[in-house]
C-alpha cells in the first residue's frame, strides 16, 4: 500500500449515490450558511440533546476551517438533509468525526450512501475506518456494525465522566 500523496475526499464531491426512494443524496462543501441552518436542528435531537450541545457550539464547529477535516453538507432533493465530517488521517485509516442526520431524513439510506462513499474513496489509499460512538447511543451502533464497524475499544469518560465513547473500526479492503 502505498503512502498517501493527496486527499481522496474532495471538497465538492457532488452525487454521491441515491436514497432508497431514488432521491439524489450530495455532498458539498459546508458553508456558513449550511452549519447556521444544521447546528440548531442538529443539537435538538439525540444523541447531541441528550448531552446538552449547544446549538452555538455545533455552529462554529460545522463552520470551522481546519487542516485534515473535510466539512461536508449532505442535501437531498436540494433540501439540508445533515452533515458528514471526515478527518483524515487518523491512525491509517479517515475518522469518520460525525455523521448527522435530521430526523425527516433518517431511514431512508441516506446514511448508508454516505458510508459507502466514504469507504470507496478509501480504498487503495487506507486501511480502516474509524469512528466513535456513545455508549449509550445503542442505534448508531447498530448501524455501524450493520456496515462492517466492529469494536475497537472503549473510551471510558472521554467527553463526559459518566460516559463512554465505543472506538469502532472497519478495514477497508485492498484496491
Amino acid at each position: 500500500m502505498s503512502v498517501q500523496t493527496r486527499q481522496p475526499y474532495p471538497a465538492e464531491p457532488g452525487i454521491i449515490g441515491t436514497a432508497k426512494d431514488g432521491a439524489r443524496v450530495i455532498l458539498t462543501g459546508m458553508t456558513p450558511a449550511a452549519a447556521a441552518d444544521l447546528g440548531p436542528k442538529l443539537a435538538a435531537i439525540d444523541p447531541w440533546a441528550q448531552v446538552n450541545y449547544s446549538s452555538e457550539g455545533f455552529v462554529n464547529f460545522l463552520a470551522a476551517v481546519e487542516q485534515g477535516a473535510s466539512r461536508y453538507a449532505i442535501e437531498v432533493d436540494g433540501q439540508l438533509a445533515g452533515v458528514m465530517v471526515v478527518r483524515i488521517p487518523w491512525l491509517h485509516g479517515p475518522y469518520l468525526h460525525l455523521l448527522g442526520l435530521l430526523p425527516g431524513f433518517q431511514g431512508r439510506g441516506i446514511g448508508d450512501v454516505g458510508l459507502r462513499w466514504l469507504e470507496s474513496k478509501a480504498i487503495g489509499h487506507y486501511r480502516s475506518l474509524w469512528l466513535c460512538v456513545s455508549g449509550f447511543n445503542t442505534g448508531a451502533r447498530r448501524f455501524y456494525e450493520a456496515h462492517g464497524f466492529t469494536r475497537a475499544g472503549v473510551l471510558d469518560s472521554l467527553v463526559f465522566d459518566s460516559m463512554d465513547e465505543i472506538l469502532m473500526r472497519k478495514r477497508v479492503p485492498p484496491g
